[in-house]
């Protein structure tokens, strides 16, 4: 994990309170065993099963990804057995993250806080998953695993220290602002306090880092990291239009992914659906709309001013090559 954010202080900040969560919350042991299994590829489908069937939530939910349209089965899976084996060891590992160890966290969670949650959350992981796509080495179930875990540290603060965390996410926008008043409150923010918890739990460090660096432009380099911060730009492009970061988004997908005007918004529009039909599978209701015609015409704008911008650099150097040559 970055040391630019990380000193022993805050961790020992960060253990303390996650030691009070520990108190609110049972740790979600099927789901950290199920992980554990099926690190390895040849794992045993019948002991994934049986360590299922001991949660009935997580187990009825591996049942409702197996019979979903995105598998197009013609025949119900009734077992769960049968499910796990026909998703298969990746799929098994994501269900296990996304309903295992984001439902323990979600649990409790209320209004606003839950439904913002679940709007950026799943906008990250669909657009990180996208962009994944676009790569050779990124695993687009890692991707989207990490995107929709990016933001679980504003839960545990806002179980925790309710009162103080609103007043901070009432006052500043999600971003880098509002990450330095958490610093500045806490002692820590929530991208760190997230990547701690997983680090507890032992899931992959690439995806630790993912985690602890999706609000630091400079870090996320490459990979998981990359991807989601992708993501993290593009809930706020999607779902604001008029916000900044579609120009920022904009760029990184352009130089990271090369995406141009015609990609961004056609990567828009697949996410919007993909968005929805998460959201569905995840039984969750979000709140407000994406207006992919309107980020189109915010898009263009920033693609002229772009192109304008560069122009008139290029004049200035031409201008500055004829004055040498004089």
């Amino acid at each position: 994990m970055s040391s630019q954010m990380i000193t022993s202080e805050s961790n020992r900040l960060i253990d303390s309170f996650l030691h009070r969560m520990d108190q609110l919350h049972s740790a979600p042991q099927v789901a950290q065993k199920v992980l554990q299994i099926t690190r390895d590829p040849e794992f045993d489908v019948g002991q994934v099963a049986r360590c299922l069937e001991s949660d009935p939530a997580l187990a009825a939910k591996i049942l409702r990804v197996a019979n979903s349209s995105k598998y197009g089965l013609r025949h119900q899976v009734t077992s769960v057995r049968q499910a796990v084996a026909f998703i298969g060891q990746r799929s098994v590992r994501l269900i296990a993250l996304t309903f295992g160890l984001v439902d323990s966290l979600t649990r409790g969670a209320h209004g606003k806080q839950y439904s913002e949650f679940w709007r950026r959350s799943l906008t990250i992981a669909c657009v990180a998953a996208e962009s994944a796509r676009n790569t050779d080495d990124v695993p687009t179930d890692e991707a989207y695993a990490a995107g929709l875990l990016a933001d679980m540290g504003q839960l545990i603060l806002a179980q925790l220290e309710p009162e103080r965390f609103f007043g901070l996410s009432d006052q500043y926008a999600h971003g880098t602002d509002l990450v330095a008043a958490e610093r500045q409150e806490f002692g820590f923010a929530h991208p760190e306090l997230g990547a701690r918890l997983l680090q507890q739990w032992e899931l992959p460090e690439s995806l630790i880092e993912a985690v602890a660096l999706h609000h630091v432009a400079d870090e996320a380099a490459d990979g998981v990291g990359l991807a989601v911060r992708a993501g993290d730009l593009m809930s706020d492009a999607l779902w604001t239009p008029e916000s900044r970061q579609v120009a920022a988004s904009k760029a990184l997908l352009q130089e990271e992914y090369g995406l141009d005007l015609d990609g961004y918004i056609a990567l828009a529009v697949d996410c919007k659906r993909e968005i929805q039909e998460n959201a569905d599978l995840f039984g969750v209701t979000l709140t407000g709309t994406i207006d992919c015609d309107a980020l189109l015409e915010e898009a263009r704008k920033v693609h002229a001013e772009a192109s304008l911008e560069a122009a008139l650099d290029l004049d200035n150097i031409t201008s500055v090559i004829e004055d040498l040559q004089a």
